[in-house]
């Protein structure tokens, strides 16, 4: 099968684990389950506000808590009272430049989206932290969602887009997620 075809599969499988995260502000995000017991990784300037919470790929709405953050990387892992969410696979090796990925999100509030491109960077600097170029569509409301390789694989959190210019967005790698979420008690 080549990566093409294997791509709505992909969407499907990793649709399970993708959920929206709103908070005290009406601002709308993206997070994805990265265990089943309720751990949820997102941006932390999503999740940084008084009420956070979490709506299901069910349309479940779940009260979250911020139990890790990094600021500067503007991580933050949220945990939610559910036992049988559908976690997303943290990569264990680094993007590679050029590889085709696809990233998923609810820009605009619309749902669940998902647009594809490839890593069209590494290392770039971006405030405090080096992050993954990407020329797939990136929008307000993809912010916190996985940037997935073909295989399903999280390979970084979508970040944000260049305010100028057109197909620059940014994901932190995921292995800042591994990190955050090795800080864990």
């Amino acid at each position: 099968m080549n990566s093409v075809s294997a791509i709505p599969g992909v969407i499907r499988n990793a649709s399970l684990g993708i959920v929206t995260i709103a908070n005290n502000t009406g601002s709308i995000g993206t997070g994805f389950a990265i265990a089943p017991n309720g751990l949820i990784a997102t941006n932390y300037h999503i999740a940084r506000k008084v009420r956070i919470f979490v709506i299901l790929p069910s349309g479940k709405h779940l009260n979250a808590t911020l139990v890790a953050k990094n600021e500067d990387a503007d991580l933050a892992i949220l945990h939610v009272a559910a036992e049988d969410l559908v976690s997303l696979e943290l990569r264990q090796t680094a993007a590679i430049v050029g590889e085709p990925v696809l990233a998923l999100g609810n820009p605009f509030g619309l749902g669940l989206t998902a647009s594809a491109g490839i890593v069209s960077a590494l290392g770039v600097s971006i405030g405090k932290t080096n992050q993954i170029q990407t020329d797939a569509a990136i929008n307000p409301g993809n912010s916190g969602g996985p940037l997935l390789d073909i295989k399903g694989n999280v390979i970084g959190v979508v970040n944000g887009k260049s305010t100028i210019g057109q197909g620059v967005g940014f994901a932190i790698p995921v292995e800042s997620v591994r990190l955050l979420l090795n800080s864990l008690p």
